[in-house]
């Protein structure tokens, strides 16, 4: 079973996968879709490469996606606005580009932590309507503009250049 596995950590209603830092290589499957009660999914730290599925926005219970520091290329998936369970979106240094969907935050009621620095991000960064946001790291793109929602946080740490 899959709980058996060293870098699966699971009770009975969801699971956590953590495979940070294990020399991956490679791209990740649209099987990962499947993995339907997901909540953790860290694969930072590899060297995993291509496209981010757009299977990856029907895991409806993730609360934690780390991707970074890999070398994923092009857009975000438009369906990753989905995930309204989201507290923590982490996609540094990889060589994702493109504008990010308008909508892409919008139901992200929960979102705490935003990474998207170190990428080749262009356009304007969405509106964020979480009040518990914490943290946004946009640094490292060409941003041109942002569209900040009113309510946001009240001690966000926000990183840009």
């Amino acid at each position: 079973a899959i709980c058996s596995l060293d870098f699966v950590a699971c009770n009975k209603y969801f699971y956590n996968v953590y495979l940070r830092q294990r020399k991956l290589k490679g791209y990740l499957h649209p099987a990962v879709g499947q993995l339907s009660s997901l909540k953790v999914f860290d694969i930072s730290n590899n060297e995993l490469h291509g496209p981010i599925p757009p299977e990856v926005g029907a895991l409806s219970l993730l609360e934690r996606l780390d991707l970074s520091h890999n070398q994923f290329t092009g857009s975000l998936p438009s369906n990753l606005a989905h995930l309204e369970l989201m507290r923590f979106f982490l996609v540094a240094s990889n060589a994702l580009n493109g504008p990010l969907d308008p909508e892409l935050f919008a139901s992200w009621d929960r979102i705490q932590k935003v990474n998207l620095s170190n990428n080749h991000f262009d356009g304007v960064v969405p509106g964020i309507a979480s009040k518990s946001l914490e943290s946004l790291d946009i640094s490292g793109n060409s941003f041109t503009d942002w569209a900040f929602a009113p309510n946001m946080g009240k001690s966000l740490h926000l990183i840009f250049d």
